[in-house]
C-alpha cells in the first residue's frame, strides 16, 4: 500500500472537514448473536447450514424465517417467507420443516409467500430461485402448517395440519411426485370428533415411512399417535403411545420416538421399537417432552423443553444418559431444543434459547440465540457475532486496553457476563463475575472503581463497591454510593443530601444540600457541578472545593449534567430554570442560564459531545429519540431506535456515538440494547492500548472518508511534549511489545512530537484504486517514563475501504 504522508502538524479545519465526509449510519454489529426467535428445523444445502423458523433478528436486519450460514454471518434466503393472508388471530410466518430432494431444498411451514411469489405453505429452493409445488397446501378454516417433510419411494411426503394439497382433499398428510399432489389413503384423523389429526414427524425406517403426531386413525387403521406407511396402506406400530409423538429417528437399527411412553413404574420421554415391541431408552433420560432427535455414530441425542436451568439436551451412549448441557435462557425462563442436525462433525442445535454452555446459567457461557454448535461432549460455539446486551448499559469508561461497560445485564455480546464486561475492540469479555447490578464506574488513580447493588464481585465479598487494579478485584471501602465522579485528583459520590468526598477510607459528607444528589460533573472551568432532587424541589449547585453555591432551580426533575465547549448543560423534565424558559434542556455559561434550540416531548435523558457536535437523547420528540445539533437545529440520527437512550458515550477514536437503551431495532437495523451511530463508517476502534499510571491509555483518533486522493487525519492525545511513533500497516499482527500489543504491521512509521496540551496530528492523502473491503491499521506509541518499560500505546484503528 502506497501511503503519502503530509505535514505532521495539520490545522484543525482539516480534521473538521474530514469528519463529515462520510454518510453517518447506525452499525449493524450490535445484535443478538445467532438467530433470535425460534429455530424449528436445520439442514445442510450446498455445503451451508440452512435454518428455518420464525422471523429472526440477525446481522444486517430481519431474516424472514429462512436463513443460511455463510461461515461468518447469517444471510436471508432471497426475501424469506411471509403470511400476508393470515386467517388465524395468532398465526405467524414460519418455516417448520425441510428436506433435500433432486438437488433442491424443500421447505414447509406456515406462509403464503416465498420471496415475492405465492407459495402456499410449501416450496422448493434451488439456490437461486423459489419454485412452487402446484397450488400448495391449505387448511380450510385456519392457516395450514407443514410440520414434517421426508423422501420415500421417490416422492416427497408432507405432514402437518391441513385438509387440501394441490386442491385435493387430504387429511394432514400428502404426497408430491414432482408434478402433482396425491392423498395418502384417508390420511390422519381423530375418531372421537371426526377432525383431521396433526402430523409432527416423518421418518423412513426399514423400508416404511413412519409418521408421528396426534391422531388415532391412519388410513382408517386404529393407531395411537404413530403409524407406518408401506406405500399402499398404514400399519399400527405395536399399540403406539397415548401421548403425541413429536420426533422420530433411527438408532442402532431401532426406531426411536420422542413421546411419553407409559413404561412402568412411570412415564419415559422416549421409546425404542425393535420391530415387535416398545422399550425404554435407558434410564435417567430426559424428564420433559422431547421435540428433536439425532443419531450420530453410536450416540443418540435428544432435545426438548426446559425450565432454566434444565437438561434440555442429552446424549445416550448405549448405556448412560449424559447431560450435554448447553441450552438455557439469560432471563431464567423456559424454552426448548426443537431441531438437531449433524454438519461437518458438529451437532447443530436449534430452538428457543439464548445461551449455551456448561452450565448455561453461569458467567462465561456463550450467548447464541436460537442456534449453536457443539461437539456433543460439552464444547460449544456460537453461530454469529453480536456486540449488544440483553439489558441497557448504565456507564461506559475507557480503561487500560479497552472499554468497560456496566449495568444490570446478564449477556454481553457473545458472552454471558453479569453486570460488567470489557470490550477489547473485537468482543466483550468477562471482568469477573458479579452477583448484582452495577450503577456507575470511574477510573481513579489508575484503578477501576464500580458501585452498585452487588455483594460479591470476582469472588470478592464486598458491600456494593470495589476496585480493580488491572489484575484482580480488591476491597475499596465499606459501602457504596449510587454514583461516582472524579474531580481533579479526588473522588466524589452521589446519593446523599450532601457533597460527599472520599477521604482515603470512606465517603464523608462535607457540605449539606437540599435534596438527594442525583448527578455529578467535573467541568473544565475547574468546578464540580451537582444536581439534587426531591419530590417538590430541584437544584443545581457549583462546588469550588470549599463551598456549594446554588446556581439553578429548574421547575421539574433533573436527569443529567454535561459539558459542551465551555458551557454546562442540564437535561431533565423541566420547562424553565431560574424563570428562564428552557424546555427539557438548558445551558449555563458561567453567569446565566439560557435555552438550547427547542425540543419537544417528555424528557431529555442525556447529552454527549463529539467533534464539536452536541447529541441528545430525548423522550418523545417526533424527529427521533437520538438527535444531533447541526446549524443550530436538532436533526435525527438516521431512523431512530425504537426506544430512548439512557446512555450516550462518544467513542472518539473512530468517531462513533454509542447509545444504550431498552430497544431491539433502530429503523431497519437490529440492535440489542446498544447502538453505534458511526459518523466515520470506514473506521473501527480495535482498542489494545497500553496505559500508564492513570489507567487510561493515549487516544488515537482517525477521520476521513477513504475516497481516492482524499485527506485522512490521525490525532494523538496523550502525554505533553513527548515523542510519538505512529505506525500504519496493511496487516494486523497483534504482537506483544514492551508490555502492550503492537496491532498493525509497521509498514510505514513516522515520528511526531506532542504539544503542551499533549496533542499531535498527521495528515495522509489516501491513495486511489484500493480494493473495496481491504483494510489497514494504525497505532501510536508514546515515549513515557511513567509507562511500562518507558512506553505507553494508544488504541489501534482499522480503516476499511468502502
Amino acid at each position: 500500500m502506497a501511503l503519502r504522508f503530509a505535514s505532521p502538524f495539520l490545522p484543525g479545519v482539516l480534521l473538521a472537514a474530514a469528519t463529515f465526509a462520510q454518510t453517518p449510519t447506525w452499525s449493524t454489529e450490535h445484535v443478538v448473536p445467532g438467530l433470535p426467535g425460534r429455530v424449528a428445523v436445520i439442514r445442510t444445502f450446498q455445503s451451508e447450514i440452512h435454518a428455518g423458523g420464525t422471523w429472526f433478528e440477525a446481522l444486517g436486519g430481519t431474516i424472514r424465517g429462512l436463513a443460511r450460514w455463510d461461515g461468518v454471518a447469517w444471510q436471508q434466503v432471497d426475501r424469506g417467507v411471509q403470511l400476508l393472508g393470515a386467517i388465524g388471530m395468532n398465526s405467524q410466518p414460519q418455516v417448520l420443516s425441510m428436506a433435500l430432494w433432486n438437488g433442491q431444498l424443500y421447505f414447509g411451514g406456515q406462509f403464503d409467500r416465498a420471496g415475492t411469489q405465492v407459495h402456499n405453505h410449501i416450496a422448493s429452493w434451488d439456490g437461486t430461485l423459489f419454485h412452487p409445488l402446484g397450488v400448495g397446501i391449505r387448511l380450510s378454516y385456519d392457516d395450514a402448517q407443514v410440520r414434517a417433510l421426508a423422501i420415500y419411494d421417490n416422492s416427497l411426503y408432507a405432514a402437518g395440519e391441513f385438509d387440501s394439497a394441490g386442491g385435493q382433499p387430504v387429511a394432514s398428510i400428502a404426497r408430491w411426485d414432482g408434478t402433482a399432489w396425491f392423498p395418502v389413503a384417508t390420511g390422519l384423523r381423530n375418531s372421537l370428533n371426526g377432525t383431521i389429526g396433526i402430523g409432527h414427524a416423518l421418518h423412513v425406517y426399514n423400508g416404511r415411512l413412519y409418521v408421528g403426531g396426534e391422531f388415532d386413525r391412519a388410513g382408517g387403521v386404529a393407531v395411537a399417535n404413530i403409524a407406518a406407511w408401506d406405500g399402499t396402506r398404514f400399519w399400527d406400530v405395536s399399540g403406539g403411545t397415548p401421548y403425541p409423538v413429536r420426533a422420530l429417528t433411527t438408532w442402532q437399527n431401532q426406531l426411536i420416538a420422542g413421546a411419553q411412553m407409559p413404561f412402568p413404574p412411570g412415564n419415559h420421554m422416549l421409546g425404542r421399537w425393535n420391530g415387535a415391541l416398545w422399550q425404554p431408552v435407558g434410564s435417567g433420560g430426559p424428564d420433559l417432552p422431547v421435540h428433536a432427535l439425532l443419531s450420530v455414530g453410536n450416540d443418540l441425542y435428544a432435545g426438548g423443553q426446559f425450565w432454566q436451568p434444565g437438561p434440555a439436551f442429552s446424549r445416550f451412549d448405549g448405556s448412560t444418559w449424559n447431560y450435554v448441557g448447553g441450552v438455557g435462557d439469560t432471563g431464567g425462563g423456559s424454552g426448548m431444543v426443537a431441531a438437531l442436525h449433524e454438519h461437518a462433525g458438529e451437532v447443530i442445535v436449534g430452538g428457543s434459547f439464548s445461551v449455551v454452555g456448561t452450565p448455561p446459567d453461569t458467567d462465561g457461557a456463550i450467548v447464541s440465540a436460537g442456534i449453536a454448535a457443539t461437539d456433543g461432549y460439552g464444547t460449544w460455539r456460537g453461530l454469529g457475532e453480536g456486540l449488544g446486551f440483553d439489558r441497557p448499559l448504565r456507564k461506559v469508561v475507557r480503561w487500560r486496553h479497552g472499554l468497560v461497560g456496566v449495568g444490570n445485564f446478564t449477556a454481553a455480546g457473545t458472552l454471558r457476563s453479569n453486570s460488567i464486561a470489557l470490550f477489547d475492540g473485537d468482543r466483550w469479555t468477562m471482568l469477573g463475575s458479579c452477583n448484582g447490578g452495577i450503577d456507575d464506574a470511574v477510573v481513579w488513580q489508575g484503578k477501576l472503581i464500580v458501585t452498585g447493588s452487588f455483594t460479591r464481585i470476582g469472588g470478592l465479598p464486598c458491600n456494593g463497591i470495589a476496585q480493580h487494579d488491572g489484575t484482580q478485584w480488591r476491597f475499596f471501602t465499606y459501602s457504596g454510593p449510587t454514583g461516582l465522579c472524579v474531580h481533579g485528583n479526588e473522588l466524589y459520590a452521589s446519593g446523599s443530601q450532601a457533597v460527599r468526598r472520599f477521604d482515603g477510607v470512606q465517603f464523608v459528607d462535607i457540605a449539606p444540600l437540599t435534596g438527594i444528589v442525583s448527578s455529578l460533573l467535573s467541568h473544565k472551568d475547574g468546578n464540580l457541578y451537582l444536581t439534587t432532587d426531591n419530590a417538590f424541589q430541584h437544584f443545581v449547585y457549583r462546588w469550588n472545593g470549599t463551598q456549594a453555591t446554588l446556581i439553578g432551580t429548574p421547575n421539574n426533575f433533573n436527569s443529567e449534567l454535561a459539558s459542551w465547549g465551555n458551557d454546562l448543560l442540564l437535561a431533565g423534565r423541566f420547562t424553565s430554570i431560574n424563570g428562564v424558559a428552557a424546555n427539557l434542556m438548558a445551558r449555563w455559561n458561567g453567569t446565566t442560564w439560557s435555552a438550547l434550540p427547542p425540543v419537544t416531548g417528555y424528557q431529555t435523558q442525556t447529552f454527549a459531545e463529539m467533534d464539536g457536535v452536541l447529541y441528545a437523547a430525548v423522550n418523545g420528540d417526533p424527529r427521533g429519540f437520538t438527535l444531533r445539533l447541526v446549524n443550530n437545529a436538532w436533526q435525527a440520527c438516521g431512523t431512530p431506535p425504537m426506544g430512548v437512550p439512557t446512555l450516550l458515550f462518544p467513542e472518539r477514536g473512530a468517531g462513533a456515538l454509542w447509545a444504550s437503551g431498552d430497544w431491539f431495532q433502530g429503523g431497519t437495523v437490529p440492535m440489542n440494547n446498544l447502538g453505534e451511530w458511526r459518523t466515520q463508517p470506514a473506521w473501527r476502534n480495535r482498542q489494545h492500548g497500553l496505559a500508564g499510571p492513570s489507567g487510561v491509555p493515549p487516544l488515537l483518533m482517525g477521520r476521513g472518508s477513504l475516497a481516492g486522493n482524499s485527506p485522512l487525519t490521525w490525532t494523538v492525545e496523550g502525554r505533553p511534549l513527548t515523542g510519538v511513533l505512529l505506525g500504519v500497516g496493511a496487516a494486523r499482527v497483534d504482537q506483544p511489545l514492551r508490555g502492550g500489543v503492537l496491532v498493525p504491521s509497521p509498514d510505514a512509521i513516522t515520528f511526531l512530537l506532542t504539544d503542551a496540551q499533549g496533542t499531535a496530528s498527521l495528515g495522509l492523502t489516501f491513495p486511489p484504486g484500493l480494493a473495496p473491503g481491504s483494510s489497514f491499521f494504525s497505532q501510536a506509541w508514546l515515549l513515557d517514563t511513567s509507562g511500562p518499560l518507558g512506553l505507553t500505546a494508544s488504541n489501534a484503528l482499522q480503516c476499511i475501504v468502502p
